[in-house]
C-alpha cells in the first residue's frame, strides 16, 4: 500500500491530536467528554519494516451497560510483536516466535498482555494476534450487540486465552444463564483483555527493540505467572501495590528502557511508586521528546546511557509511532464517552507535549518518519567533530559514551536508507 504524503499525515496528526487532547490536557481528574475518536496508525509496512516491537497502550475506563463500570484509572496493556503463546504450557506463557515457523512481517505476529484484577492463578493474560486483541471480530460499522459479546468470548476461548486460569470465587458472575466460563470471559475479559475497542479507546506508542530484549521481556513476564501458576502466592491485584501498569512499567524496565518499580515495598514507600496507565504512556511517549540531536539529553538518563554503552541500541530512534485506537461506535453494549485518568501531570505540561508528539507526522507515519530521522541523523553526524555547547569538557565517561553515540547514529543512518529502499521496493 503506498503511504501518505507528508501534508496528508500531518492532517490526519491534528486529527490525532485532538483526539489525544481529550485524554490528556485535563489532568489530575476524571475527564469525560462525547467524541468520535479518529483511528490512527502507521501502514501495513510498519511490520514489515519492524518485525519486532513492543507497543504501550492506555485506555480509557470501560462503561458496560450490563455490568458495573471499571476503575477510572483505565488500564494499560502491551501488545509484543515477535512474541508468540507458548501453546505449551498449561497456563498464559509466552516465548520468542520461531522465525522458521511464523510470518514476523504479519500484524497477528504477537501477542497482547494484559493484567486483569479477577485473575488468581495467574497475572496477566496472553492474547494470540493483533484483531483478536485489539479489535475483536466486528466489521466498523456493525452493531455490537451481546451476540457479537458471545462469538467474541467464544473466539477467545479457542485461541486458548482462558486455558488453565483461574478466577477469584467473588468474581464468578453470580446466577448467570449458560455457560459459567462464557459469562464470565463478557463479564470481565472482553473489553479489557480481548476485543479491547469494543468498550476502550487505546492511545498507543510503539518501539522497535532487537531479540534480547524481547527475551528479557519474555523471562519477566513468564517469572510472574510461574510463580502464581506454581502455588507459591495467589494473584490479588492491587491499585496501589501491584496493577496492570506497574507490569507494564517493568516490562519496559525489563528492556531497558528505565528502572523498575517495586510491587513490594511498606504502604508508606509504595505511594512511591504508584503507577496509572496513562501517565505511563505518556512517560514511553516522552522518550519520543528525547532528541537525537543532543547526546547530552541522552547521557542525562542512566538507563538509556546505560542500553548504548552495553547493547549499542536505543528506543529513541526512528520507528516509534503511535496509534489511536477508537472505541466501537455502533455500540449497544458500552457507553462511548471517553473517560481517562492522570495522576501526575496536574498542570497538563506533560500532557501537552505528548499531544504535540501525536500531532507530529514524524511519530504517525511509516516514510515521514524515516525520511525526517535520515535527516536528523545525518545532521547529527556532520556536527561530530564539533561540540555543543551543552557538552561537558575532560569527563572520560562521557567521551566514550560520546563515541558509542555517534557509532550508533551512524548505524542508525545505515538502516533508515536500507528501511527506505525495502519501503519503496514493496511499491
Amino acid at each position: 500500500m503506498a503511504s501518505s504524503s507528508p501534508a496528508q499525515s500531518m492532517a490526519g496528526g491534528r486529527v490525532a491530536r485532538v483526539a489525544a487532547l481529550l485524554a490528556l490536557t485535563l489532568a489530575g481528574c476524571v475527564t469525560t467528554r462525547e467524541a468520535v475518536v479518529r483511528a490512527t496508525r502507521p501502514e501495513p509496512a510498519y511490520d514489515r519494516l519492524y518485525p519486532r516491537s513492543i507497543e504501550v497502550c492506555a485506555t480509557s475506563r470501560i462503561r458496560p451497560r450490563f455490568a458495573g463500570p471499571g476503575g477510572p484509572a483505565g488500564h494499560a496493556v502491551l501488545y509484543i510483536k515477535g512474541v508468540c503463546r507458548d501453546t505449551a504450557a498449561g497456563y498464559p506463557r509466552v516465548q520468542l516466535c520461531d522465525p522458521a515457523a511464523t510470518d514476523l512481517a504479519d500484524p497477528e505476529s504477537g501477542t497482547g498482555i494484559s493484567v486483569d484484577r479477577v485473575l488468581r492463578n495467574v497475572n496477566w493474560l496472553a492474547v494470540p494476534g493483533e484483531r483478536l486483541f485489539f479489535y475483536g471480530d466486528i466489521g466498523r460499522y456493525e452493531l455490537l450487540d451481546r451476540p457479537h459479546l458471545e462469538e467474541a468470548a467464544r473466539r477467545a476461548e479457542e485461541a486458548g486465552v482462558l486455558a488453565g486460569v483461574e478466577i477469584h470465587t467473588e468474581a464468578q458472575p453470580a446466577g448467570a444463564p449458560g455457560d459459567p466460563r462464557l459469562a464470565a470471559a463478557i463479564e470481565h475479559f472482553l473489553g479489557t483483555d480481548f476485543a479491547l475497542s469494543y468498550g476502550r479507546t487505546a492511545y498507543c506508542v510503539r518501539f522497535p527493540v532487537p531479540e534480547q530484549a524481547l527475551a528479557r521481556v519474555v523471562d519477566y513476564l513468564n517469572g510472574l505467572n510461574d510463580t502464581y501458576a506454581a502455588g507459591r502466592r495467589e494473584y490479588r491485584w492491587s491499585g496501589v501495590f501491584d496493577n496492570c501498569a506497574h507490569v507494564l512499567h517493568n516490562a519496559l524496565a525489563a528492556a531497558g528502557f528505565w528502572g523498575s518499580q517495586s510491587v513490594r515495598a511498606s504502604v508508606a514507600r509504595q505511594f512511591l511508586n504508584l503507577a496509572i496507565p496513562v501517565d505511563q504512556f505518556a512517560d514511553a511517549a516522552l522518550l519520543l521528546d528525547v532528541g537525537v540531536e543532543s547526546p547530552v539529553a541522552v547521557y542525562d538518563r542512566p538507563a538509556l546511557r546505560r542500553l548504548l554503552l552495553r547493547e549499542g541500541w536505543l528506543p529513541t530512534g526512528h520507528g516509534a509511532l503511535f496509534r489511536v485506537i477508537p472505541v466501537h461506535q455502533r455500540n449497544a453494549m458500552y457507553e462511548t464517552d471517553l473517560t481517562l485518568f492522570t495522576l501526575t501531570d496536574l498542570l497538563g505540561l506533560k500532557s501537552r507535549r505528548v499531544g504535540g508528539l501525536i500531532d507530529d507526522a514524524r511519530y504517525t507515519d511509516v516514510e515521514y518518519n524515516l525520511l525526517s530521522f535520515q535527516r536528523r541523523y545525518r545532521e547529527l553526524l556532520a556536527r561530530e567533530g564539533r561540540r555543543r555547547e551543552d557538552e561537558p569538557e575532560g569527563d572520560e565517561g562521557y567521551e566514550r559514551f560520546r563515541t558509542a553515540y555517534f557509532s550508533w547514529a551512524r548505524r542508525q543512518l545505515e538502516d533508515v536508507e536500507a528501511k527506505l529502499v525495502q519501503l519503496y521496493g514493496g511499491r
